[in-house]
């Protein structure tokens, strides 16, 4: 286990797209503050806000990162290797999963720790308060929460596009069907309740420990079917295995 999860360090660290997402963590923040100073906007920024601008790009590029890290080894035919040198697919699925994860927590870290020292030197931030570290640890969980799903869409596609397409077509549309779902309930029934709390990105805008529940819920049911799917699907054309 451990043999295969440095393999798959080592594999990651030399993807060209791991440096290139790496590098557009590191200038968005960059740009981002360069472009408020140009509107003349920066005066009413604070440092989490300044922070929260950067959750959409970071979970793109953590899915992205994700997506062609687990595809490339069902592309690549490695996997087919890998199995048969007598590694267990449990094993191989854990392993790309903590590689994945740890990774996308990188990229988040990456992001973080340049947009504090833009926004230091571009607004002047000044004391960092509690509200701060919830915040942070807020973004963590919702990065990884976002990793696994896009870690589950990887391994029941196989497909880097069509995963990718499927992840924010999903993602909008859940969205949308929850927020009409919750005017319906409201409106005719006059059931009060947002479900949009129940969904990996809204679930800690609210209340944090709730949220906290809700998303490692969401880590445990995507790993599951992921995991379930890669030990009955064949491993090259991704059809079931009769056992």
């Amino acid at each position: 286990m451990l043999d295969v999860l440095k393999s798959d360090f080592y594999k990651a660290r030399r993807m060209t797209n791991f440096l290139i997402l790496t590098i557009l963590a590191i200038i968005f923040p960059v740009f981002s503050a360069v472009g408020l100073r140009i509107l003349e906007t920066g005066q009413d920024i604070t440092v989490i806000s300044f922070l929260e601008s950067f959750k959409p790009p970071i979970h793109i590029f953590s899915s992205m990162f994700t997506v062609f890290f687990v595809v490339e080894e069902f592309k690549s035919g490695r996997l087919a290797a890998i199995v048969s040198s007598g590694v267990t697919r449990v094993d191989f699925f854990v392993s790309k999963m903590i590689s994945s994860c740890c990774f996308a927590v990188f990229l988040f870290a990456v992001s973080t720790i340049f947009a504090i020292l833009v926004g230091v030197f571009s607004f002047r931030f000044g004391h960092v308060s509690k509200s701060f570290f919830t915040s942070l640890f807020s973004n963590f969980m919702t990065i990884i929460a976002w990793t696994c799903f896009s870690f589950t869409v990887s391994f029941l596609i196989r497909s880097a596009g069509s995963s990718l397409v499927f992840m924010y077509i999903f993602q909008g549309g859940i969205t949308i069907f929850l927020f009409s779902l919750n005017a319906f309930l409201n409106y005719r029934f006059n059931i009060n309740i947002n479900l949009l709390n129940f969904w990996i990105f809204s679930a800690l805008e609210y209340d944090l420990m709730k949220g906290v529940l809700i998303q490692l819920v969401w880590i445990l049911l995507m790993c599951s079917l992921a995991l379930w799917s890669f030990i009955r699907r064949d491993i090259v054309s991704g059809a079931d295995r009769k056992i």
